[in-house]
């Protein structure tokens, strides 16, 4: 008997390195030997397959009598039987039936494990392309950020070059405001004056003078003449009833004179009434036009703010709170803030 159980020891060994489980692990080493893609810890499933099942059945018709041989030893003293009974044949039959379900299951195993790997190969492509447009935009939004870095400094270029040009602007504008203006210090406006036939502006504007207490010299008179408005009526004379007369512009010889002129302006209201000129004429400088809106717009804020009076001197605007508080000069339309 100790023979025997030697000797069936023994056989179980023989068996178990030569079963098909080892057989198949045989074959996997052999082919991942033999498979280039072994360095990257990968086995192609396509090949893994076949290989598997060539070597799982041939190592399978090889041990069968073994495998046979061993499970009678294992449940039968064969010893003492030199046949096996009809019992024991079907139990045989029964147990390789559940073998080959055994290893129809680890077959489809393997076939899930082949997809397995061939979804992962799939999201493995998509990674790789994925990871390239990534980089195709990532070098794209640089040379993005290169342009825009660029294209901010030439904006603040031409930003800096409009500011120097508007500056310049600027000065050259005042300038020639400041040209226009001086051009126009030896002129006055007459308003209110009537328009008579024929008329002779030197004599018309002599004759104002001389009510005001000014005395006016043919030499003190460069130019003179009526401004040429046309009215409604499409005449060059006005309805006295409704429309002003056109003011007269005179240009002295020197600024004497105007500066009398324009003391004694208010003495306009003094002037009788059989003269022939009516008492609502008034006398001005000759404003730019500039500067006339600017004085409209001085005035709403000056009647606004409550202060008490608003002229004009050498074609410049003066305002002025009270007697308390010295006039502010009004240049430009900034300046009309002073007025508060």
């Amino acid at each position: 008997m100790s023979e025997n159980k030697k000797g069936n020891h023994e056989k179980k060994q023989s068996s178990k390195r030569n079963s098909p489980t080892e057989q198949a692990k045989t074959a996997i080493v052999s082919m991942s030997d033999s498979s280039p893609s072994t360095s990257k810890g990968l086995i192609d499933s396509s090949s893994l397959l076949p290989v598997l099942h060539s070597s799982i059945f041939n190592a399978i018709k090889v041990q069968l009598p073994t495998m046979i041989e061993q499970f009678l030893n294992d449940k039968f003293d064969l010893s003492n039987q030199s046949t096996p009974g009809d019992g024991n044949i079907s139990y045989i039959q029964e147990s390789l039936m559940s073998v080959e379900a055994s290893l129809q299951k680890i077959f489809g195993k393997l076939e899930s494990v082949a997809e397995i790997q061939n979804d992962i190969s799939e999201i493995k492509k998509i990674q790789e392309f994925q990871s390239n447009k990534f980089d195709s935009i990532l070098e794209s939004l640089d040379k993005l950020k290169d342009s825009t870095s660029s294209n901010q400094k030439r904006i603040k270029s031409l930003e800096e070059r409009i500011d120097e040009l508007e500056d310049d602007l600027q000065y050259y504008a005042e300038r020639q405001h400041d040209q226009e203006r001086r051009s126009r210090l030896q002129n006055l406006e007459f308003h209110g004056v009537p328009v008579t036939t024929k008329e002779n502006t030197d004599a018309v504007i002599t004759r104002i003078c001389s009510f005001i207490q000014v005395d006016i010299k043919e030499t003190d008179i460069v130019n003179s003449h009526r401004l040429n408005t046309r009215y409604k009526n499409q005449s060059t004379q006005p309805n006295t009833k409704t429309e002003r007369p056109p003011p007269l512009i005179i240009k002295f010889s020197n600024r004497r004179v105007i500066s009398q002129i324009m003391k004694n302006r208010r003495n306009l209201k003094l002037i009788p009434k059989d003269s022939g000129y009516p008492t609502n004429m008034f006398i001005v400088e000759n404003l730019t036009d500039y500067t006339r809106d600017l004085l409209y717009q001085a005035r709403e804020k000056k009647n606004e703010c409550g202060y008490s009076s608003i002229w004009t001197s050498s074609g410049r605007i003066l305002v002025k709170k009270n007697d308390f508080f010295r006039p502010i000069l009004i240049k430009n339309e900034g300046d009309l803030n002073l007025i508060k």
